[in-house]
């Protein structure tokens, strides 16, 4: 598997939850998808920030900072669309995340292509360890959410 397929996945992923976002009337449905919404997206810019975007600096250091600051902006967006959940703040916030997965795709997936084997299996193999630790910290989340009284 190429680094590029998983963040294209994660990018899907995030995408359908607000798929399901869009036909979801409920207040108390919102509030829970759009806290997983929260959880994937932050767990998705951790993968980014910490893996994806320093293995690709080197080559592309004007993009990277770019994509930087546009997830700094996102964030700030998250945070106000979790406090308020409405369809206006979610609407808002996947408006400013199809356009940043769609140029990360464009700008960045390009450089991680043109990698040597060795360090797009390296990145890969970073990717995925990061991802099986998110999903065991998640897992850990839950658990603990459920025990609660």
């Amino acid at each position: 598997m190429k680094p590029t397929d998983l963040m294209a996945k994660q990018h899907r992923d995030v995408l359908a939850v607000f798929d399901e976002l869009e036909f979801t009337d409920g207040a108390l449905e919102r509030t829970r998808l759009i806290a997983f919404a929260a959880v994937r997206l932050k767990a998705h810019a951790a993968l980014k920030e910490e893996i994806f975007y320093p293995a690709l600096h080197a080559s592309a250091a004007a993009p990277v900072a770019e994509a930087l600051a546009a997830q700094r902006a996102i964030d700030l967006v998250l945070d106000e669309a979790v406090g308020t959940p409405s369809a206006a703040n979610v609407k808002v916030l996947r408006d400013l995340l199809e356009p940043r997965f769609q140029g990360e795709e464009e700008t960045l997936f390009p450089v991680a292509q043109a990698l040597d084997n060795d360090a797009a299996q390296a990145l890969t193999e970073a990717l995925q360890a990061h991802l099986r630790a998110a999903d065991d910290a998640l897992a850990v989340d839950v658990d603990a959410a459920v025990d609660e009284p």
